[in-house]
Formats: C-alpha cells, sequence, structure tokens
C-alpha cells in the first residue's frame, strides 16, 4: 500500500482504493474503520482500531461483523489486512 502524507500528522489513501466505495451508504464510524485498515501498514484487529479511534471496542467490533458481511473488509486469523 502507498501512503502519501499532506500536511504534518495527515494521511492520503489513493483513490483507487476509495473509489469504488464512494457509492456505499456508509456511517462516519464505517468510513473511518475502512480507512483505519487501509492505512494500516499490517493487519489489526477491532481492539487496536477502537483504541486508535477512541471507540467502544463493541461497538467497533458490530461496525467490523458488518463491513466483513457486505465482504468490505477481509477477516484473517492475523487481524484486518490492509
Amino acid at each position: 500500500m502507498t501512503e502519501r502524507t499532506g500536511r504534518q500528522g495527515d494521511a492520503v489513501v489513493p483513490r483507487d482504493l476509495l473509489a469504488p466505495l464512494v457509492r456505499l451508504r456508509m456511517s462516519g464510524l464505517e468510513w473511518r474503520v475502512v480507512v483505519t485498515v487501509m492505512l494500516s501498514p499490517e493487519p489489526v484487529s477491532a481492539r487496536t482500531i477502537a483504541t486508535h479511534l477512541r471507540r467502544d471496542y463493541g461497538l467497533v467490533k458490530r461496525v467490523v461483523r458488518g463491513l466483513v458481511a457486505w465482504t468490505i473488509l477481509k477477516r484473517t486469523p492475523m487481524g484486518l489486512p490492509p
């Protein structure tokens, strides 16, 4: 995955990765989870995402399950790969 940074601390996800997702109606948290996974250099767990986003683990886990069910994210034994 190629990651560019704009202003200091900002991360930019390549357009070709986000373009297919634009048509989907996702909540703000769902978008934040997807982008967090895409920007991660290694597989991440729902708990890691919850900690990073400062959200309740149960809520993030529910969002991740939904995104996996929609085949937006893929679950592996190591976590959610980018």
